[in-house]
C-alpha cells in the first residue's frame, strides 16, 4: 500500500472519528454541560453549519489540484484545535 495513502486513510480516521464522536456521546455531554440532550444535540448542528458553509468554496476552487493536496492541508490544523472535554484541564 502507497504509505502516502495510509496516512490520508489515517487522517480521514482521525477526522471522522472527531466528527461522529458526539452523537454516540450525548448523554455524558448533557451531563457534563448540566444542559438537557436536546440542547447538548444542538453542538451536532453548530458542527455541520460551518462545515457546510466552508467545504464548497475550496472544492470549487481546487478540482485541477492532485485530489489528496487539499486534504492533507486540512488536515494540518486539526490537531491544534481546542482539546476534547475529557482531556481539558479542571
Amino acid at each position: 500500500m502507497n504509505p502516502r495513502l495510509l496516512v490520508l486513510c489515517f487522517g480521514n480516521f482521525i477526522i471522522g472519528t472527531g466528527t461522529l464522536i458526539v452523537p454516540g456521546m450525548l448523554p455524558a455531554l448533557a451531563r457534563g454541560l448540566d444542559v438537557t440532550i436536546p440542547v447538548a444535540a444542538q453542538l451536532i448542528t453548530a458542527f455541520a453549519f460551518p462545515v457546510c458553509i466552508t467545504a464548497p468554496p475550496p472544492a470549487a476552487l481546487t478540482p485541477r489540484l492532485h485530489p489528496p493536496s487539499p486534504l492533507v492541508a486540512v488536515q494540518f490544523p486539526f490537531p491544534a484545535g481546542p482539546a476534547p472535554p475529557a482531556f481539558a484541564r479542571r
